[in-house]
């Protein structure tokens, strides 16, 4: 019985493991979203929420994202006032 305990801790931390090393690689930018979850060995829906639990971000917000959005907004909103 002690080996099937010791065989899941080992288990159990090789899981751990690999997604804390599946976070850190994805906020450093090293391993894209879909990397990260292969081998985090987790749904991305999951690793999207882990990463919610953390307070860290699934994806980065740029200024040129913004700017982007606005410039579509701005566009959409002058082809609904015609």
């Amino acid at each position: 019985m002690h080996g099937n305990k010791r065989h899941r801790n080992k288990d159990d931390i090789k899981k751990k493991l690999k997604l804390s090393l599946a976070i850190i690689l994805f906020q450093e930018e090293k391993i894209s979203l879909g990397k990260a979850v292969e081998l985090a060995g987790v749904s991305r829906m999951r690793f999207m929420q882990l990463l919610k639990a953390f307070n860290l971000p699934a994806y980065e917000y740029t200024e040129d994202d913004f700017d982007s959005d606005r410039q579509a907004i701005d566009q959409y909103l002058k082809s609904i006032e015609k």
